[in-house]
């Protein structure tokens, strides 16, 4: 189980259009190590583990300033009214591969995939209020106690509405994102 929070630091610009945008999300975690089995761990495992996590987003912050660059497929820009929307959503699928398990710190690579459902349509009118998501990324675990973790990460995170919306010039974010969650 665990707690997370991510703020996009920096927009990004790999898949989505919209710039100088900002993403916040908070999510409640759920994983399960995957491989390998107890009876490995216990044995002194010391290669990488795979974990599958699954994240319920109860809080998801949306913000597209007036000045977002203009492109073909939004046009943005002084004439354009900011949007900031607020939303719920679920990262159902996602993996993480963890290094040094049995260590107090281990990086990780990390991906996962979901929706999230905003209270307006984004960018505006033209987009639809169901997104996907998608993003990848890595971090560290920091043991702090027996069964507790501080997590440090950083996440690429894409968000469109899939080409349901009559433009789909998707959102990029660079997310870091603190976490605390417990091994049970």
């Amino acid at each position: 189980m665990g707690l997370w929070y991510g703020h996009s630091a920096h927009p990004g610009g790999l898949l989505g259009t919209i710039s100088d945008s900002q993403l916040r999300l908070l999510g409640l975690r759920v994983h399960r190590r995957l491989l390998p089995t107890s009876e490995q761990m216990n044995d002194g495992y010391e290669s990488p583990t795979l974990v599958y996590t699954a994240d319920l987003i109860p809080l998801a912050r949306a913000h597209i300033p007036e000045t977002a660059t203009p492109d073909a497929f939004f046009l943005g820009g002084p004439e354009s009214e900011a949007l900031t929307t607020r939303g719920i959503g679920a990262y159902p699928v996602g993996l993480q591969i963890t290094f040094r398990p049995h260590r107090r710190l281990r990086p990780f690579l990390a991906g996962h995939t979901g929706v999230l459902y905003f209270f307006e349509s984004v960018p505006d009118e033209r987009g639809k209020q169901l997104n996907f998501a998608a993003g990848i990324g890595g971090g560290v675990e920091v043991s702090i106690a027996s069964q507790t973790f501080l997590t440090l990460a950083y996440r690429y995170h894409h968000l469109s509405n899939g080409f349901r919306g009559s433009i789909n010039p998707g959102l990029d974010a660079n997310v870091l994102y603190l976490g605390v969650g417990t091994a049970l």
